[in-house]
């Protein structure tokens, strides 16, 4: 919802609570429109928005040349006028709002944040922002809370999140708190133990960009095992890239394409997979007949892929996930005036038909 329309909603909500301290009854008349907006300090345009938004609720008439007349209003008199609280929800701007993360977490915003209560504002993060190392006037500022997931995030902004008055809950920032993040190395050394024992040796690694902490931490538990377990090495099998099914699809076509390819291969995302998938049959391989695959994720993607992926997820037996647990975190500290915590969590590994026995 951009940010203009939520200034609408607020000055709705003022005009009810006018309606309420005023105590208009049913057939009065609101002040003319320049009077009331220079009562909200605000433009004759946006009051005329919040008014149409009040006419559609059927709380307010418009009657031609006499003004806007009150027809109902929905609170009890006496009661007290409650805005929402607004929270804020990072994006990074390089990702397609439709990019599976951000639907998944902008859905789960809207479960998990009752509408009645609460306003979700998508605050928008870019490369110019993290070059410059701060927030400078691009945070809103009418905000409540703040859900901080956009891993490029540098620690300078971080830092400067932790200082303001702003409450914010921090997911996959490790030594950020209050917080949760991921202990990447027992997932993976259970994804790479299944594959061992499904007869794979020669395993690749497509990760996301590699600057990234979390991704940091993948790669050092991916390459830890494979030193451990000796598994057949080639410093090409593991390569980082966007997270997106292009580049996964470019990179996992380069690693197909070695003198001797892997028969298994981890994939940074579900969404990445799907571009490993693509790979596989621009080579005319199967999966998992001449090569499995897998991915970190475990979204309903990774359900509705064909074939359905195996995964290492943080969402598993109606266990909540990282995103929702960090949702929670931050309702308990804007309504029961907790003080917040760290989280750790591990991955599960979900075994599903994009894996099998090796077969050449």
């Amino acid at each position: 919802m951009r940010r203009k329309t939520l200034l609408y909603f607020d000055t709705a909500e003022k005009i009810r609570g006018y309606i309420v301290s005023e105590k208009l009854q049913p057939g009065a008349f609101l002040p003319p429109e320049r009077a009331l907006a220079d009562e909200f300090g605000i433009s004759v345009v946006t009051l005329k928005k919040a008014l149409k938004f009040l006419c559609e609720e059927n709380i307010l008439t418009t009657v031609p040349r006499r003004g806007t007349r009150v027809n109902s209003i929905s609170f009890n008199e006496g009661a007290s006028v409650c805005r929402k609280r607004r929270i804020g929800l990072t994006v990074w701007e390089n990702t397609d709002i439709f990019h599976t993360d951000t639907v998944s977490h902008i859905a789960l915003s809207g479960s998990l944040f009752p509408a009645e209560s609460y306003e979700i504002v998508m605050v928008y993060v870019n490369a110019s922002m993290i070059y410059a190392g701060t927030w400078g006037n691009l945070l809103p500022s009418d905000l409540d809370g703040m859900l901080v997931t956009v891993q490029e995030l540098p620690d300078a902004m971080l830092n400067e999140l932790k200082t303001a008055s702003l409450p914010a809950v921090f997911i996959e920032h490790e030594n950020f708190s209050p917080g949760c993040w991921i202990d990447e190395a027992p997932g993976v050394f259970k994804l790479l133990n299944y594959l061992i024992s499904m007869g794979h040796k020669k395993i690749a690694f497509v990760s996301g960009p590699a600057p990234l902490a979390m991704v940091q931490k993948q790669l050092r538990a991916f390459k830890s095992f494979a030193a451990d377990k000796k598994l057949f090495h080639d410093e090409r099998y593991i390569v980082s890239c966007a997270y997106e099914r292009k580049s996964a699809f470019v990179e996992t076509l380069r690693i197909l394409e070695l003198p001797s390819p892997p028969t298994a291969i981890l994939l940074g995302s579900e969404f990445m997979a799907q571009g490993a998938l693509d790979a596989l049959q621009s080579k005319g391989l199967k999966c998992p007949d001449d090569v499995s695959i897998a991915s970190f994720g475990g979204g309903v993607l990774s359900q509705q892929s064909y074939p359905q992926l195996t995964v290492l997820t943080t969402v598993f037996n109606q266990s909540p996930g990282l995103f929702s647990v960090g949702a929670q975190m931050l309702r308990n500290i804007l309504e029961k005036g907790e003080a917040g915590a760290s989280l750790i969590v591990e991955r599960d590994l979900i075994v599903r038909e994009s894996t099998a026995l090796r077969h050449r």
